[in-house]
């Protein structure tokens, strides 16, 4: 009897054993094959004429307008340009 269950138990231990090492090669295999779809999906990109795409262009991204005193009003204008092929659209301006 004891050892019939020591059988079971070794035969339960070496199954478990092989599941966890074949799951760990076919999510390897998985994420290898992942992995040459990206550089596939890549080089097709490099490849590939580029698209006519908007492009802005800021003549300034940060303005110092040193000490500010309360009741002070401070202006300034930043130019902004498309100097892509197609329109721009802007939709929404937040201040950083």
């Amino acid at each position: 009897m004891f050892s019939e269950k020591k059988y079971v138990f070794i035969f339960v231990l070496c199954f478990l054993t092989a599941m966890l090492f074949f799951s760990h090669l076919s999510a390897k295999e998985v994420s290898m094959k992942a992995l040459s779809d990206q550089k596939k999906a890549e080089s097709i990109e490099e490849k590939a004429p580029l698209k006519k795409q908007p492009q802005i262009t800021i003549d300034a991204t940060r303005h110092d307008v040193g000490e500010i005193y309360e009741g002070e009003s401070i202006i300034h204008s930043f130019t902004v340009k498309n100097t892509g092929a197609t329109e721009l659209n802007i939709k929404r301006v937040k201040a950083g």
